[in-house]
């Protein structure tokens, strides 16, 4: 594919509604029929003789060299990133994307449902080998766990009650709420009522961006969700995977709540190893150039994020939104 068409293939996907900041830098557009659009990019397993042939000491390598399996981690209550699945453990983007890892090591992969809070201590511990789990990129986690480079950039996001959106026809006020596009325009609202999970990432950056808006934390995007639904609360924030993916969960409440996607900030989600094994961190780099290059990347994206395909095998409990991402 010559760089205009690979160019147009972008523009194309973007165009289709990627407000998520997904910059999968060259690649074949993915197929129509979202079933087909992973197996739509081709996997070649790695010839094991051949693997870190002058790497006499690396934890990683010595366990696909014996044949796996590699235990990743991925968050079982973040759609749609992972959500437990009807007729397999997990759904979603991070278990397709656990597979692909494994079938390109040649390994089997045994996924395990884990969450954000828990992902440092779950792999520090041996629990799970990897993490890919919708995880940030921090300095915080840094200093606790080694990150590839990012396979996908996120924003954060925003619902907020359409009343703040639909003003009446002709006035000055329509023109003002009408302008609401992203989490940015929250601050347009001064005492504006802003749902928040308490002690996370989404927390933090809306008490620093919305000094004269009223931030109320609570445990769990379940317990957002009620105050949103009670009128308690005028919108919510959080990462724009989960905003996107909120009518889905809640379709009964979708009409009422109007999604801010536009991209704003630059969150950046990456793969998390344990510390100490730079030869497969190395290989994990050049991992994720490679996704994002061929159309791997795009082509789950669309399959997860832009047709939902998640939610038609999701089994979504009571509890999916307790903890959630952070």
């Amino acid at each position: 594919m010559n760089r205009a068409a690979q160019a147009l293939t972008l523009l194309l996907l973007l165009a289709t509604g990627c407000s998520l900041f997904v910059r999968p830098q060259a690649g074949d557009q993915p197929q129509d029929d979202p079933s087909e659009s992973v197996r739509a990019v081709g996997v070649t397993s790695i010839d094991s003789s051949k693997i870190a042939p002058k790497v006499s000491s690396s934890p990683y390598w010595d366990k696909i060299r014996a044949g796996g399996p590699l235990v990743i981690g991925v968050n079982r209550r973040y759609p749609p990133f992972g959500v437990p699945g009807t007729d397999q453990p997990f759904v979603g983007f991070d278990p397709d994307l656990a597979q692909h890892l494994g079938q390109a090591l040649g390994v089997p992969v045994k996924i395990v449902g884990i969450t954000s809070q828990g992902s440092l201590d779950d792999l520090n511990s041996g629990r799970v080998d990897i993490v890919m789990a919708g995880l940030t990129r921090t300095v915080y986690r840094a200093a606790q766990v080694s990150f590839s480079v990012p396979y996908l950039t996120v924003s954060q996001g925003a619902l907020i009650d359409r009343r703040y959106v639909e003003g009446s026809q002709g006035t000055d006020e329509e023109r003002r709420r009408r302008s609401f596009e992203s989490y940015a325009d929250l601050a347009k609202v001064p005492g504006l009522r802003i749902a928040v999970v308490h002690f996370t990432r989404p927390e933090r950056l809306a008490r620093s961006n919305f000094p004269n808006a009223k931030i109320v934390p609570f445990a769990d995007l379940g317990e957002c969700t009620d105050a949103l639904a009670a009128g308690k609360v005028d919108a919510l924030v959080h990462d724009a995977p989960y905003i996107r993916a909120w009518p889905l969960i809640h379709p009964s409440l979708a009409a009422r709540f109007a999604p801010l996607l536009k991209p704003v900030t630059d969150e950046p989600i990456a793969i998390a190893i344990r510390q100490g094994d730079p030869e497969f961190l190395r290989f994990l780099d050049v991992y994720v150039h490679e996704i994002r290059q061929d159309g791997t990347v795009a082509a789950l994206f669309r399959r997860h994020f832009l047709d939902g395909e998640w939610a038609k095998t999701a089994n979504l409990p009571k509890d999916t939104e307790k903890g959630g991402a952070e």
